[in-house]
């Protein structure tokens, strides 16, 4: 696996707030990069039947986005339990499912909205980037999923 495969791994989200952590993102000029595995209530909401790996690249050319939106999730997955691609005329995505090896080591999807678990998760989150500066959007935007 490649560093940013190996972080979005070790640290399967089941919360989009989840997702807006730094560590799933590769910036450089013109290009942000970001992936995750995604676990959560996103996988059941949208009908993908399993978690995905989830790549999001930021560019202003379409065709670069593309692929370097599939060369991120180069050699993981599995294409054959499903793959969605979506461009925004920002930022392309592409989800698709984990192999079924990967997913027994994240474990499966869970919908923990309303539970105990997902404050906990939303205090470690803030907890763990109290020094970042985007600190108050993040806040925000947790605060806002959480109401849902």
């Amino acid at each position: 696996m490649k560093r940013l495969q190996e972080i979005a791994f070790i640290h399967p989200c089941r919360f989009a707030f989840e997702t807006m952590h730094p560590r799933f993102r590769s910036t450089d000029i013109g290009l942000s990069i970001i992936l995750t595995v995604n676990h959560g209530y996103e996988c059941i909401d949208l009908g993908f039947g399993g978690s995905v790996w989830h790549a999001s690249v930021s560019h202003s050319d379409r065709g670069v986005r593309r692929n370097i939106a599939r060369k991120v999730l180069m050699g993981v997955g599995d294409k054959n339990l499903g793959e969605w691609e979506q461009d925004n005329n920002h930022v392309y995505h592409i989800r698709r499912r984990l192999k079924i090896i990967e997913e027994k080591t994240v474990g499966g999807v869970a919908d923990l909205r309303g539970t105990i678990e997902e404050k906990k998760r939303a205090g470690r989150f803030l907890s763990s980037i109290s020094n970042h500066p985007m600190y108050a959007v993040f806040e925000m935007a947790i605060n806002e999923e959480l109401s849902q």
